[in-house]
């Protein structure tokens, strides 16, 4: 088998309960399917849940399960704004993954009173108040994991290319 080795590491913050561990994934590389293999470390983040070593101000993501995000935009509301604050004003490039479609967010969360309506709006305002902060809404743990390594790679590749 192929191995297609990063020369950057991922940083996850000590905070992550159940962290992605950028592990499975493949590319094309000369028409056959190398395993990508990148360096996974913890510490503490400032801003966000991952990030890459060294570049921690200039690009980060915010992971939040569903179930999450109807708590952090509910009960735990001004903390959470603080966070997005906080990504927008000392990060480059600052993300906030979902690891739930739109679809699945306007049905609502089991283990949350908070309307659909309320996050819909709440993202819709924060998107305008923290322009920096890029959404993303993906279907699967698995969808976001993978969409956070592209994430992660295409800077680096933008970095050390030129491109």
């Amino acid at each position: 088998m192929l191995i297609s080795e990063r020369d950057y590491s991922i940083i996850v913050d000590t905070r992550e309960q159940k962290p992605w561990k950028f592990r499975g994934l493949k590319e094309n590389k000369n028409k056959q399917e190398a395993e990508i293999y990148i360096e996974v470390k913890r510490h503490g983040l400032t801003s966000g849940d991952y990030s890459i070593y060294g570049h921690e101000n200039k690009i980060a993501i915010e992971r939040k399960s569903k179930a999450d995000l109807f708590f952090c935009m509910g009960k735990d509301r001004e903390r959470f704004e603080r966070q997005v604050q906080r990504l927008n004003e000392t990060v480059d490039l600052p993300y906030v993954f979902v690891e739930a479609s739109w679809e699945s967010i306007m049905m609502g969360c089991d283990t949350s009173k908070l309307l659909p309506k309320v996050v819909f709006r709440t993202r819709a305002s924060w998107e305008q108040k923290y322009p920096k902060v890029k959404w993303y809404f993906l279907p699967t743990v698995r969808v976001a994991e993978a969409q956070a390594f592209r994430v992660f790679d295409t800077y680096w590749r933008h970095l050390t290319e030129g491109n």
